[in-house]
Order: structure tokens, then sequence, then C-alpha cells
């Protein structure tokens, strides 16, 4: 662009204001997940107040007051006398005492405060994961974007009362990033990466999640999802330098695993007395389009009343809130129906639909079934594959984001329109479900 002197004046350039906000917008942009998670969880600056509900109160927040007091003490904290009579603490991994980024906050700082940390940190670490994972295959305000609706959707937000399953899922996206990098160039210090991602996820003591990562990376490069490559033979040796490392992490994290799988082997957990019943409503789901639509645990009036039970199983949901948006749910649509990266894209349709089957518990087949396997037999609470149902939606809807904002050259437009419309009617349908919910109070289920 110049400009001209009416005088004659030879032209000389001038500033492009759209060019400069635009650079300036790349260069900010990757900092909104990380300022939305601060200000989400901004109760973390608090020295007197702590985080509320559930876990927090009546096991945590007990649990790191001994941690800090045995320490400052003078002992090692091996064996906590306060549970029943007695546990070994390294059995318990979710005590987390071999996890850094709880233990130290924990151990180090002021009870409200560390405690506090502790909790909050693990948002903006999964959203500076997230970004990163997306950005390898979207533009920077994609990417932030992504990223800000994994941060604040209300699955991920719910997980916070349980340490091990918030620090696992931020976890994720960071296995993710780091497995597209080895499947790039199969380096030692790359595989090392890999290694230590599935280590600290395992550290983090959520075994389902690590078990169900196990599997999704070795599947994420086998079907090419990683490098958009079609040959088996060719993504054979990626998948097998994935598979090395997650062993290696395996190995470096035995210290927490061999006594966590002893001890299991002994509990209710173990022998497959403890049933997870979890049976809702196929509808429930709405409520990832409209929040709380069938009542709240987090409300009297909604929570007692005649909707909530029968629709959640005739049980309080450990989630208290699935709702993720209808802006991030049809932006996923488009990324899907658009497929411009169609193996990845195709990839996280296909988790984000079997993390949402298996999320439904007992109210399908494929859950009772995935309980007769290991670890998986000692697992509870079928909710917690939200984990990647979350993640998988946040990224197909950077790639929406990217498809509506700058098509692909050889991009079909329908392809675009059918993915808002199949959007936009899901959210109608969720309208109607609120409205219908809202109408009847009163009625049955």
């Amino acid at each position: 662009m110049t400009t001209s002197d009416p005088n004659g004046a030879a032209e000389r350039p001038a500033a492009s204001p759209p060019e400069s906000v635009r650079s300036a917008v790349q260069r900010w942009i990757p900092l909104l997940p990380v300022v939305v998670s601060v200000w989400l969880l901004r109760g973390v600056f608090s020295t007197d107040r702590i985080f509320y509900l559930r876990d927090l109160t009546n096991y945590t927040w007990p649990l790191t007051r001994w941690l800090r007091s045995t320490v400052l003490a003078g002992h090692l904290p091996t064996w906590n006398p306060t549970v029943a009579f007695g546990q070994a603490v390294i059995a318990d991994p979710s005590v987390q005492i071999l996890f850094p980024f709880t233990i130290l906050p924990r151990l180090l700082l002021p009870d409200p405060f560390g405690l506090n940390l502790a909790v909050a940190l693990a948002f903006p670490f999964g959203a500076i994961g997230m970004f990163l994972w997306i950005r390898r295959r979207a533009t920077p305000v994609a990417a932030a974007l992504g990223a800000t609706i994994f941060v604040a959707s209300g699955p991920f937000l719910s997980m916070g009362y349980m340490l091990n399953l918030s620090w696992a899922t931020a976890l994720v996206p960071w296995v993710f990033w780091a497995t597209d990098r080895l499947v790039e160039r199969q380096e030692s210090r790359r595989a090392a990466v890999v290694a230590t991602g599935f280590a600290l996820l395992a550290l983090a003591g959520e075994p389902l999640v690590l078990v169900t990562m196990g599997f999704l990376a070795v599947v994420y490069v086998l079907t090419g999802a990683a490098s958009d490559e079609a040959s088996f033979k060719t993504n054979l040796r990626p998948a097998l330098s994935v598979i090395g490392a997650g062993i290696l992490g395996g190995l470096v994290a035995a210290v927490q695993l061999l006594p966590a799988y002893e001890q299991s082997g002994r509990s209710l957990r173990g022998d497959g007395t403890l049933w997870d019943n979890y049976q809702p409503k196929l509808y429930a789901l709405v409520e990832v389009l409209v929040p709380n639509c069938f009542g709240s645990t987090l409300s009297s009036g909604d929570f007692w009343g005649q909707w909530f039970f029968p629709i959640h199983g005739m049980g309080d949901p450990v989630l208290i809130s699935l709702y993720c948006g209808v802006g991030a749910v049809i932006l996923a649509f488009v990324g899907v129906a658009t497929c411009r990266h169609s193996r990845w894209t195709v990839f996280l349709a296909a988790v984000a639909i079997l993390a949402i089957v298996l999320s439904l518990g007992a109210s399908t087949p494929i859950y009772p079934a995935l309980k007769a396997l290991p670890v998986f037999s000692a697992s509870r609470i079928p909710l917690k594959f939200m984990a990647y149902f979350v993640i998988a939606l946040a990224a197909l809807a950077a790639a929406g984001w990217d498809e509506l904002v700058q098509p692909a050259a050889n991009q079909k437009r329908w392809r675009q329109l059918a993915g808002l419309y199949a959007g936009l009617a899901l959210s109608t349908l969720a309208a109607g479900a609120h409205i219908w919910d809202r109408a009847w109070p009163n009625g049955d289920v």
C-alpha cells in the first residue's frame, strides 16, 4: 500500500493497520487460553480459603495437611497412619507422592496456597499443551481457540477436585504433541520426551487415562493420523518407537506402578466387588450443549427434583458439568465435514464418539464388556472418558475454525455447510429438550 502527495511528490510506503493488528494477534493469541484458565481458577491466589468440592474437602485437604506436617516434623511421608489401620503411601497413586507438579507445592508452600496451586496449575499447563499440539496443524488463532475450549469446558473444570484425573487429562495433549514430534523424526531425544510424558502420566495416578492414552497413541500412529501417511508399513516403525518410549516411561514410573498394582489386587476394585453401575439416559448428553439442562448438584432446587436422578442413572454424577458449548460443537462438525487433515480429523471424530459411548457406562454394552479387561476391571466412574471427548472436540473445533476462516483451495463449500447445518440441527434439538424440561419440571422421565 502506498500514498501519493497531491503536489506530485514521490509515492512512499504507508503503514497497514490491518497487517499490524494481525501481527499483534498472532503474537499474543497463544496467551488467551492461559489467561482464561487463570481467570477461571482465580481463587488460587487466596491464602485463607481452599477450593471446596467433594474429594478436595474430605480427602485431599486432610492429606495435604498430614504430608506437610510430617515433613516439617522431620519424617518421610511413607506411611499414613490416619487411614483405617494405616496405609503405605507409595501404594496409593492418588496421593501423587512422586508427581512433582502437585507434591512440591503441597510440601513447600503453606497449606491453603500450596493445595490451591496444585489444583489450579493443571489448567494452564493443559492449555499450553493443547495449543502446542493443535498448532502443528492449525493457525495460531485456531490453536488458541481449541485450547480455550478445552480448558474452559465443563468436564475438564469439573475434574479439578480430583487431582489425579485433572492432571492426567492435562498431560494427554502433551503426550500427543510429543508423539507427533517422534513420528516426524525418530530421535533419542524425542523418544525421551514421549517416555517422560508417559512416566508423568503414570505418576499422576489415573490408570484408566494412562492405559487409554497408551492404546490411542499406538492407534494414532498406525492409522496415519499423526503423519497423514496411509501406508501401514511406513507407520509401523514410528509406532514401534512410540511403544518403546511408552515402555521406558513405564519403567521410570515402576516405583509407583508396581506397589499400586500389588495393592489393587487386594482391594474391592481389584476383585471386582466394587461394581460401577452408572447408567444415565442417553439424552443426558444434551448437557454438552445446554448447561445443567436437567439440574445441577450445586443447586438444591434442581438437585432434589424428579428429573435429575432418573436421568443420571439414579446416581450423583461425578462431573458436575458436561457443558462444552454450542459454538464448539458446530465448529467440530465443520472440522469433521471438511477434513483438511483427513486422517487426523477422522481419528479425533472416532475418539470423540467412542469416549461419549463409554461415558454412558452401563447404558450401552461396550463399557461393561471393557470392564472384563485388566486395569479397566478395577476402574470406576465411566465419565472419566469425557476427558478424551473434550480433547477431541476442542481439536476438531480448531480445525473447523480454520476451514471457515481460511478454507482450502480445493474445498467444496457444501461440506462446510453440511457441518454447519448438522451442528445447528443438534443444537436446535438440545434447545428443544431444554425448553421441554423447564416447561414440565414435575413430569416423569
